[in-house]
């Protein structure tokens, strides 16, 4: 009898042995994952970061490239502006000189 209770004694110990392997093989593997986990959150936000910054960066592109010709078609629009009132200047006073020459005479 003594000596079954001194086998189980030993099978219980095996088990323990045993169970705390495996605990520490658990404890292992859980670390890992959550280092692999941290490495592809890493990537991920880094990857993230990339492509908001090629956007922004294309956006701004994009941007330059409107205001550039948004300022094209100011200048025209400006200097179209001023080619008709000078041209329209000069027609002004000539009708005034044609209306004076006519009130007054021309001498």
């Amino acid at each position: 009898m003594l000596e079954a209770l001194n086998e189980i004694k030993a099978a219980e110990e095996q088990l323990a042995i045993k169970k705390q392997a495996m605990l520490d093989n658990i404890q292992k593997y859980a670390t890992e994952r959550n280092q692999e986990l941290q490495k592809l959150q890493t990537e991920n936000h880094q990857l993230l970061t990339k492509l908001v910054e090629e956007r922004e960066a294309a956006e701004a592109e994009q941007l330059a490239a409107e205001k550039e010709l948004l300022l094209i078609e100011a200048k025209k629009v400006s200097d179209d502006l001023q080619e008709q009132y000078q041209k329209h200047d000069q027609a002004a006073i000539q009708t005034i000189i044609e209306r004076v020459k006519q009130n007054y005479g021309s001498d």
